[in-house]
């Protein structure tokens, strides 16, 4: 049960930090380009977590070890901090401002599609009515 509540209270700190940026500069990646790894050095992670933040290439987004970067935080199973949603500093307002829109774009989209008409044919929810006269043709074949 304690197990059970710290990995809560983990899930709990995670969705909380993925929104909170943090600040530092990658200084170690080993490995190839599309499939290595590295490390940022950020003096705040490392006093809250006890280790450099993990990156892995996937996250790199075109950075390179030397960059100051930008980045929010999810937990290992471990508990280790890794970097997600990174960028250099110099375009994070970019970066950020593009995610924006990403997210406004994928809710507009979310909302079109509930609310669109149902004709049936567009794999949307039948109401009552619908619903019956399907069943009363399904009985008549």
């Amino acid at each position: 049960q304690q197990q059970q509540q710290q990995q809560q209270q983990q899930q709990q700190e995670q969705e909380q930090q993925q929104e909170r940026r943090f600040y530092g500069l990658i200084k170690r990646y080993f490995g190839e380009k599309n499939t290595g790894y590295g490390f940022i050095d950020c003096l705040e992670a490392r006093v809250k977590y006890g280790y450099d933040v993990y990156v892995h290439a996937r996250q790199m987004q075109r950075c390179e070890v030397g960059d100051e970067v930008s980045f929010t935080i999810v937990r290992n199973a471990k508990g280790e901090p890794q970097a997600r949603n990174l960028c250099r500093l110099e375009d994070e307002e970019r970066f950020l401002a593009k995610q924006q829109r990403d997210l406004l774009k994928a809710q507009t989209a979310l909302q079109q599609k509930r609310h669109a008409p149902s004709d049936g044919a567009s794999g949307s929810l039948m109401d009552e009515e619908q619903a019956r006269r399907f069943q009363r043709n399904l009985k008549r074949r």
